[in-house]
C-alpha cells in the first residue's frame, strides 16, 4: 500500500485505505495521519471522516472523536450505532447529562437490536441519572 502512494501520492482512496489498515492494526497515530491526508484530498468523504472518528475514539482521544462526530451530523443524520459511541465518549469525559441523552437517543433509535448494548445503555442511564440528582 505504501509502495502503491509513492506511485499516486494524490490518491485519497489510498490514503484512506492505509488509514484503516492502520487502526486495524492498532496504529491509531498512523492511522490518523494517513486518513487525514486522504481527507485533505477529498474533504467531503464521510466514510474517511467515520473512520477518523473510529480512530480517535480507539485511541482514547475522546474529544476529538466528538469534534469529528459533529461534523459527520452535518453531511448524515446519526444512526443508533454513532449515538451510543457518543454516549461512550460523554461518560468516558466525566458529562453525565450530555452522556444521559445520547444513551436515551440510542435507546430509541436501535429498538432493541443490538442487546448488548441496550443492556449498556440502559445500566449506565440508571448511574447517570443518580449522578445528575446529586449535582442538582
Amino acid at each position: 500500500m505504501q509502495q502503491a502512494i509513492q506511485l499516486a501520492p494524490d490518491d485519497a482512496q489510498l490514503h484512506g485505505g492505509l488509514g484503516r489498515l492502520y487502526m486495524d492494526k492498532k496504529d491509531y497515530a498512523s492511522g490518523e495521519k494517513e486518513l487525514k491526508v486522504a481527507l485533505s484530498l477529498d474533504r467531503n468523504n464521510v466514510v474517511y471522516w467515520k473512520d477518523l472518528s473510529s480512530t480517535y475514539y480507539l485511541a482514547g482521544n475522546y474529544p476529538a472523536a466528538l469534534t469529528t462526530m459533529d461534523l459527520i451530523d452535518k453531511q448524515e443524520a446519526p444512526g443508533a450505532g454513532a449515538w451510543f459511541i457518543r454516549a461512550l465518549c460523554y461518560d468516558k469525559l466525566s458529562q453525565a447529562q450530555f452522556a444521559l441523552e445520547a444513551y436515551r437517543k440510542f435507546l430509541e433509535l436501535d429498538q432493541n437490536r443490538n442487546p448488548d448494548q441496550v443492556w449498556q445503555a440502559t445500566e449506565r442511564i440508571h448511574v447517570l441519572e443518580k449522578t445528575v440528582q446529586k449535582k442538582k
